[in-house]
């Protein structure tokens, strides 16, 4: 914190040091997560006398789960950078422009996490909305925003784009990308987090599983790894050790999979999970979201105690639920 406290003493004609921009490597489990809030908690405390309600660091992150997970936006959102391309990357108009500034006036650190989902192209596009919310550093990478990347290029690459670290051409965006990738390459600093807090311990079967899990990260499992994880495959498993999952977390392949499990999930339950009272004529569409709500949410019954308004809208029906108790 050193930089913005330097900052922030600085007399109005002192010239201010250059941007940092400084790239952090990690594993799972090394405390990436208490790293980014590490920094911007105290980013807002060294700004607290400037802010009351806003937050001085921006965190962004490539997609919808990431960027919830550290508080954030998505970097389409966060950038004005619209999810479908077309030909040309656009400038803002002029009312658009204005509020992209607006949302980054109080900015004074740039977070981007999961960098390995981030390709060159999409840097590209990065690097443009930042020049023009900060026009007075238009000419500077990001515009001249001091800058911190954080996440494992061994896990999930970009998609229809070249991760950050290929100096690979581009034969669809070869503006965007080598843009890109100049941004990546002036990223000089850079800090490798190596111990891992998730799994802690020192009894032999901790580090058996520690180091099988670092094992798969470097695609170096060994005949030992697959022992040790067989130990826990689903059909080895007692029923008391499946009753231990019951209400854990599913990671599951495909939406359709989702839907299967919510379904059997709330069916198990027994008993209503939705109460409403439906106040809608004719009654043929009565009966028809009925039949919506007993699909939808797995009800034997749909009871007559449950409140939806529904608004017809050219042609298009509004469903609003009032009321739901679960």
């Amino acid at each position: 914190m050193a930089y913005f406290k330097k900052l922030k003493s600085l007399n109005p004609n002192d010239p201010s040091p250059p941007p940092f921009h400084i790239n952090v490597d990690e594993t799972a489990g090394t405390g990436k997560s208490y790293l980014i809030w590490a920094i911007s908690t105290v980013l807002q405390n060294v700004y607290s006398d400037e802010f009351i309600d806003k937050d001085p660091a921006v965190r962004l992150a490539p997609t919808g789960v990431s960027a919830f997970g550290i508080r954030g936006w998505t970097i389409n959102f966060g950038l004005a950078i619209p999810v479908k391309e077309g030909k040309e990357f656009n400038q803002l108009g002029r009312n658009a422009l204005s509020r992209h500034q607006t949302r980054w006036k109080t900015a004074k650190l740039l977070i981007l996490d999961e960098k390995s989902m981030v390709g060159n192209a999409q840097m590209g596009h990065m690097d443009r909305r930042l020049c023009q919310a900060f026009p007075s550093n238009s000419t500077e990478t990001l515009g001249g925003i001091p800058t911190i990347f954080l996440g494992d290029f061994a896990q999930l690459p970009p998609v229809g784009d070249t991760p950050l670290y290929s100096s690979k051409p581009s034969h669809r965006r070869p503006a965007l990308t080598s843009e890109g990738h100049r941004v990546f390459k002036s990223f000089q600093q850079s800090i490798t987090l190596d111990t891992v807090y998730r799994q802690q311990g020192d009894s032999p079967e901790q580090v058996a599983f520690r180091n099988a899990l670092l094992n798969l990260w470097t695609y170096s499992t060994t005949q030992e790894d697959y022992m040790l994880f067989s130990t826990r495959f689903w059909d080895v498993l007692s029923p008391e050790q499946h009753s231990e999952f019951d209400n854990a977390l599913h990671l599951l392949p495909t939406r359709a999979a989702v839907l299967e499990l919510n379904k059997h999930r709330l069916g198990a339950i027994g008993q209503p999970v939705i109460h409403c009272k439906i106040i809608l004529k004719p009654r043929r569409l009565v009966k028809k979201m009925q039949r919506v709500l007993k699909q939808r949410y797995c009800l034997q019954k749909v009871p007559e105690s449950c409140s939806l308004a529904i608004s017809g809208l050219q042609k298009m029906l509004q469903i609003i639920v009032v009321s739901i108790t679960i």
